[in-house]
């Protein structure tokens, strides 16, 4: 009996050491669910809501230490040392969301938050299909609950699309992955993959309807449609969770799977290609046209997913450091953005761009902040958003020269002039704050915390700028 307890003991400590941030998380949000069973008793008590926070806080910190403990077994590690970075940054810059505050969902919000940083963090384990999708639909599930949350009538819409599109994407995957399992002869792992019926046409189909959840997360054409009303209608603190980490999560595997499936299937390039391309094109032309914060950025994030499938496609080791650095940048910027869109949201009622007009008057701080913030996500320096994509574009023009495919000079000229077309809808908010007739504003108390939060966003987006892997050391 000893033995066998020694030889349980030892086989979770060598075997299962690799799943200890999920351990802590799931043991976390499950702590954190029971925490909030006391929330409608304790709610008038201020200490309630600082000590979910830092629960939540500590729950991420512990899984964050456990990465750094384990050895380098698998490329996966720094993607998931992103993730739960994401995640604690995201606790740090919405602490407390008025709308889920006020709902009195605060314990709820932290749990759901906790529960979808679970399921991406399983999924960046995955070696096969069935976990991925198991996976893919436990951060979901709570994903959907956490748009509507805050509940308002205005929502419904949003909550409505993303629920039907989300549900519709992950038929659709499973249809697509049936295929494959097919096509694989009864097996759904991604390694040693061997096609038992030769058909090249429906093999490429069947991992284009299969990649769709995460296509969805990503918002990529053609799963982009929610994402507008989505954003504009679910709380800003939800809104930058939407748009950063399901994101990383997405990208990853879809990297991953490219990695497996490309040497099968050569033309996967010309399909990523196309999606890219699309998305780069429609979402900053639609951008150009909102006159709503939220839905610019949801159209900017639209765009982005073409950049951030284009690192996919790179598959070597400095290739993937890019690709890190580039999330990165995504996520510190968007956090910055959302972070100063809440602000206003819930301070001034502001929501439409025009509303910011001669705010930058009063705000000179602020708005130097948001505009440090749109020129990282549009990659001019001094911002690390300018170091991400020089790297990217400069990895375009190797691939160029060494394989002479002209895919990549596609995406490097569509690239470019996306890249160019983003300045005139990303400035259009600078503009109207600093360059229009100021209006009167109602004074309101400073935000000492959001001051510097704002302040730490800024700072490091200047140093990854001169830096670009400071934290890859």
């Amino acid at each position: 009996m000893e033995h066998l307890t020694y030889s349980l003991i030892e086989y979770f400590r060598t075997k299962l050491v690799f799943l200890l941030p999920e351990v802590v998380l799931f043991v976390g949000s499950n702590i954190l669910l029971l925490a909030s069973l006391f929330e409608k008793k304790y709610h008038h008590r201020i200490w309630y809501g600082n000590l979910l926070v830092c629960l939540y806080v500590l729950v991420l910190g512990l899984a964050i230490f456990y990465t750094y403990q384990l050895p380098e077994l698998s490329s996966q590690i720094n993607f998931r040392r992103l993730i739960l970075f994401s995640a604690l940054l995201m606790a740090i810059c919405f602490p407390k969301p008025r709308s889920i505050v006020q709902n009195r969902f605060l314990g709820e919000y932290y749990f759901l938050l906790s529960v979808s940083v679970l399921g991406f963090m399983v999924m960046l384990t995955a070696e096969e299909w069935l976990t991925l999708v198991i996976s893919l639909e436990l951060s979901a599930v709570a994903l959907y609950v956490l748009v509507i949350l805050a509940w308002r009538k205005s929502s419904l819409e949003g909550t409505l699309k993303y629920l039907l599109f989300g549900v519709m994407a992950s038929a659709i995957m499973i249809y697509g992955i049936s295929w494959l399992y097919g096509l694989q002869g009864g097996n759904l792992n991604f390694e040693n993959i061997t096609w038992k019926i030769d058909n090249k046409n429906l093999a490429y189909a069947a991992f284009i309807l299969a990649i769709s959840g995460f296509l969805l997360k990503i918002s990529a054409f053609p799963w982009h449609i929610w994402t507008p009303d989505a954003y504009q209608t679910a709380p800003t603190a939800v809104v930058a969770f939407l748009a950063t980490i399901p994101k990383i999560a997405s990208i990853v595997i879809i990297y991953k799977l490219f990695s497996f499936y490309q040497p099968l299937l050569p033309a996967l390039s010309e399909l990523i290609v196309f999606i890219a391309l699309v998305s780069i094109v429609l979402g900053n032309l639609v951008a150009f046209w909102q006159k709503n914060l939220k839905r610019m950025l949801a159209y900017s994030s639209v765009a982005n997913a073409g950049f951030l499938l284009v690192a996919t496609s790179m598959q070597k080791s400095s290739d993937e450091k890019i690709l890190i650095f580039f999330l990165l940048v995504y996520v510190l910027a968007n956090f910055l953005l959302f972070l100063l869109a809440e602000y206003y949201e819930q301070n001034y009622q502001i929501t439409e761009i025009e509303q910011f007009a001669g705010i930058g008057q009063r705000h000179i701080g602020l708005m130097l902040a948001m505009l440090w913030g749109f020129l990282t996500l549009a990659g001019l320096p001094p911002t690390a958003g300018f170091t991400a994509k020089l790297l990217l574009f400069s990895l375009l023009w190797e691939k160029y020269k060494t394989l002479q495919l002209d895919i990549y000079v596609w995406w490097l000229v569509i690239g470019l002039l996306g890249t160019f077309l983003a300045l005139f809808y990303y400035l259009k908010v600078p503009f109207q704050a600093f360059f229009k007739q100021a209006k009167n504003y109602q004074q309101t108390k400073k935000n000492l915390h959001l001051y510097i939060t704002i302040t730490f966003l800024a700072i490091l987006i200047l140093l990854l700028f001169f830096y670009p892997f400071l934290l890859f050391k």
